[in-house]
């Protein structure tokens, strides 16, 4: 057991540098393998670093009960943090919470006595709660980034929205101010929105002075009656 344990230290750095290797590639260069590819390769890794976890309770489980205890809870402690920080991915987090508690089950398992059973239930449930914690947490997980992901596309679209409107703006404008049709555009109580510089030169009146007036003081008698008429249809 103390010959293989520098091996095992040895495998859990190799385990970690290969995990954290992976995160940088995949930082630096996404695009290298496809998407099912980086998933089948980050559970790969959990694969790999669950089975050196659990070479420590199938080979290296010491041989005195105290210290056997804490390595039982240590594994224990992994299991959960992975099923906790792996929730988004569950199937990642049993790749390798199982190689790692599988084989402290196997041990506990052949120890014998009248505890064994009641400490077996013990620890199965305790996988059990936390394989649903986790559930429920990748649940939430996914729940939240289909909420980013929504919002992110409604503030697409209304940004395309009023992208397509200032255009749709632009281009009237153009057009009004290059036709030789006068257009006088009011609110509903008469009053000057905006007035194109043909009708301008119809009224024989500058831009300014009009945006600052309304219908009312330009038409009077039957047009007026008129104009009364379609803005109160409007109303």
């Amino acid at each position: 057991q103390a010959a293989g344990l520098p091996l095992w230290l040895a495998a859990i750095a190799l385990a970690l540098l290969g995990r954290l290797g992976l995160a940088r590639r995949h930082r630096s260069q996404p695009g290298s393998w496809s998407a099912d590819g980086w998933i089948r390769l980050h559970r790969l890794s959990f694969l790999v670093h669950g089975l050196v976890w659990g070479a420590l309770g199938l080979w290296l489980l010491p041989s005195d009960g105290r210290l056997a205890l804490l390595v039982g809870v240590a594994l224990l402690g992994m299991t959960a943090g992975s099923l906790v920080t792996a929730a988004f991915d569950v199937r990642a987090a049993l790749l390798f919470s199982v190689p790692t508690a599988g084989p402290l089950l196997a041990r506990l398992s052949g120890l014998g006595g009248p505890a064994e059973p009641a400490l077996l239930a013990v620890v199965l449930l305790y996988l059990a709660v936390m394989v649903m914690v986790a559930t429920r947490l990748g649940g939430l997980w996914h729940h939240g980034v289909r909420v980013a992901v929504a919002e992110r596309q409604r503030a697409a679209e209304a940004e395309a929205a009023r992208r397509e409107l200032a255009d749709q703006h632009r281009l009237m404008s153009q057009l009004m101010g290059s036709t030789q049709q006068g257009f006088w555009f009011v609110d509903t109580q008469g009053a000057t929105l905006e007035v194109n510089p043909a009708m301008c030169a119809l009224l024989g009146r500058p831009r300014e002075q009009l945006l600052k007036m309304s219908v009312w003081d330009v038409f009077t008698g039957p047009e007026r009656e008129v104009l009364e008429r379609q803005l109160a249809t409007r109303r």
